[in-house]
């Protein structure tokens, strides 16, 4: 039992760690290629609300694509405690880009700028999109399954 438990902590900490790395090239590209701000302004009145709207959803998409590697690894390398370890990640991660030192200037600036509300929403889709990915991958049938099901 203790080596599962090194096992756990040693791919927590590894899967954080992709995690954290993954995340800025993540959004960094997803600003750049996800397209339709020029629709949401042209649908809102508001400058201010239909940019909010686009960076949350351009947000919300990187943090997707980042936390599906690291879903996946967690889920192949420690199904028992999947959700769990995935839990764990996230809120590393999460914490870990509210520590000044940890962080670039540029990024500093853009998070003492930030509206306290939109802070807390980022950083709920860091903390919460690996176990919820997790547990999808344990929840959806995998094609061993579809295969039995289907009589083949």
């Amino acid at each position: 039992m203790p080596e599962a438990r090194a096992r756990f902590v040693v791919v927590a900490i590894s899967a954080a760690a992709l995690y954290y790395l993954l995340i800025p090239y993540a959004v960094g590209h997803a600003f750049v290629i996800v397209p339709g701000r020029e629709t949401l302004l042209s649908m809102i009145d508001s400058q201010r609300v239909a940019t909010h709207m686009w960076l949350q959803f351009a947000h919300t998409l990187a943090v997707l694509v980042a936390a599906v590697p690291v879903a996946g690894l967690i889920h192949f390398t420690c199904r028992s405690h999947a959700i769990v370890i995935g839990a764990v990640a996230g809120t590393l991660v999460a914490l870990a880009s509210l520590m000044p030192t940890l962080l670039t200037e540029s990024v500093r600036a853009v998070l003492t700028d930030t509206h306290l509300v939109v802070l807390l929403l980022d950083h709920t889709k860091i903390a919460l999109m690996v176990p919820a990915l997790v547990w999808l991958g344990q929840v959806l049938p995998s094609n061993n399954a579809l295969k039995r099901t289907r009589g083949g």
